[in-house]
């Protein structure tokens, strides 16, 4: 029972980061066009854009999306993005920023440890610093229903944070 009102709290702070993200886009939306890579590590920007060359026509799930940096990057890059997260505000908040970068992507406010999609959907499933939010249990019911989603040649890639409970990167080929 403590953890789930450590996550529920956890999350509120997190919906905060939406909201105000809404807010800031509705002030200065030039500042919110994407045209590089959003993140800011380059190990992993050059590990991760490996991994997604070429995107264009990729089927990609990101587990965790956040604010939608990323889901809008991949988008603009030719990619059929669908992302998701607890986050209700969150996902408003990317939502609006691929309006504003007039991408399309299919957002929505989804647990990963149970995933709404049918079997053999993705090409690529992918989620970063997305681990550390979750139980030992439920990292394990995150990838198996990762693994699920993919189509035959698929490739689930979870980047961990720096957290002492998951360091590393993990993938799984089907």
């Amino acid at each position: 029972m403590e953890k789930v009102k450590e996550q529920s709290v956890d999350q509120r702070r997190w919906d905060q980061y939406g909201l105000a993200r809404i807010e800031e886009i509705k002030k200065n939306p030039d500042r919110y066009i994407i045209y590089d890579y959003p993140i800011g590590d380059s190990a992993v920007c050059d590990e991760v854009i490996k991994l997604l060359k070429p995107m264009r026509g990729k089927t990609i799930l990101e587990l965790g999306c956040g604010r939608g940096d990323f889901s809008v990057w991949m988008a603009k890059q030719g990619a059929k993005v669908t992302a998701i997260d607890l986050g209700q505000d969150l996902i408003a908040a990317a939502r609006v920023l691929c309006k504003l970068n007039q991408v399309d992507c299919e957002f929505r406010v989804q647990n990963i440890i149970d995933l709404p999609f049918d079997s053999d959907t993705f090409d690529l499933v992918i989620g970063i610093s997305i681990l550390h939010h979750l139980s030992e249990t439920d990292v394990s019911k995150a990838l198996r229903q990762s693994r699920r989603v993919l189509k035959d040649s698929g490739i689930v890639r979870v980047l961990a944070s720096n957290s002492v409970k998951f360091q590393g990167i993990f993938v799984y080929v089907r």
